[in-house]
């Protein structure tokens, strides 16, 4: 059976399943111009919207295992982002998504929170493979998406955006060591 809020540890970070009290954290961290930019489209996303994610977040940790948790920075607690898995698209497809404060890019800690999040899909969800899409554009994505080892499965236009979409296969997956990231 598996754990109702899984924690992640890495070198560096901290991802625990986000709650309510995520609330406000959450809320500024999406409505961030830079962070929406492709992760909502450009757009703000109101408290109820963030309130619902976090619902169904945790609906999904009660059924299945797998949701969003929040990335927080060890050193300091503080919150730097978010990632996990959510259904996008129609028909929904479960994806590998992340975002982080941009204070916090170019450290490393979208690598070493994904790897922590691959070898959960893997070793604690079961999953046989995991999809990552970013919007074509979405140059840092696509890089992070690639060196993770992903490969290209499709482009196309999903909900009106050009969309490249890859997928990695849990034979495909290769962790860097432990001391290295998770």
């Amino acid at each position: 059976m598996m754990p109702p809020h899984p924690l992640l540890d890495t070198r560096r970070l901290h991802l625990r399943p986000c709650t309510a009290s995520d609330l406000d954290a959450l809320y500024r961290l999406w409505n961030d111009p830079a962070v929406r930019r492709y992760l909502f489209d450009d757009e703000a996303v109101e408290r109820a919207f963030v309130t619902r994610q976090i619902a169904a977040s945790e609906a999904d940790f009660a059924a299945h295992g797998y949701g969003l948790w929040v990335i927080e920075e060890q050193a300091a607690g503080a919150l730097v982002g978010f990632g996990g898995y959510r259904p996008f698209f129609d028909p929904p497809e479960l994806q590998l998504l992340i975002g982080l404060a941009p204070p916090c890019w170019g450290q490393g800690f979208a690598t070493e929170a994904c790897h922590a999040l691959l070898r959960y899909g893997f070793d604690g969800a079961g999953f046989d493979a995991i999809t990552a899409c970013a919007d074509a554009p979405n140059a840092a994505s696509i890089r992070l998406i690639e060196r993770l080892g992903f490969r290209f499965r499709d482009r196309g236009l999903r909900d009106g955006l050009d969309t490249i979409c890859y997928t990695l296969a849990r034979a495909d997956y290769a962790p860097p060591p432990r001391h290295t990231y998770p």
